[in-house]
Formats: C-alpha cells, structure tokens, sequence
C-alpha cells in the first residue's frame, strides 16, 4: 500500500498515516510506503515538517503497530518516502 502525503498539512496527514496502519493491520497488508517528499518546501530553520511527523508519530504513538520502518529504496523515492513494515 502506498500513502502520499504531498502537501498535506500536518494534521491531516497525521490522520491518513493512522488510517492507511489501520488499513493495513485489517487487510493483512505487510508493508506501507509512505510518500512524505524531501521537505524542498519546508522552512530550511525546521527542515522537512512530513518526515519529522510521520518518524514521529512511528516512533510514540503509533510503535505497536509496526515492526520496523526505514528509508525507502532509491527507486521508491529515498529519503523523500519511509518503508513501514506493519505487524
């Protein structure tokens, strides 16, 4: 399953990211890739604001539901995208 969160604010995207792991778990799907981008548009102060959030997010409030994540492969959009491995 893919989930592109390309112009999102953050709460929304927050909201989509907790769905699309629901789905997953429901469905049986094992793995979510998650389009976040580089963060190009971010203020260069805070650095890329959807990565930040969907990291973050994984790593508190939603860490039962995944066994690992981690940088996506070149091909599927490298640091602009995180590999969820759901449970």
């Amino acid at each position: 399953m893919t989930l592109d969160l390309h112009g999102l604010r953050s709460d929304d995207a927050a909201r989509r990211l907790r769905f699309a792991l629901e789905r997953c778990t429901e469905t049986g799907m094992r793995e979510l890739l998650v389009i976040h981008g580089y963060g190009i548009h971010s203020d260069p102060a805070e650095g890329p604001v959807l990565k930040k959030l969907v990291r973050g997010l994984l790593d508190r409030e939603l860490r039962l539901q995944y066994r690992t994540y981690r940088t996506a492969a070149l091909r599927d959009g490298g640091e602009g995208a995180t590999l969820v491995a759901v449970r």
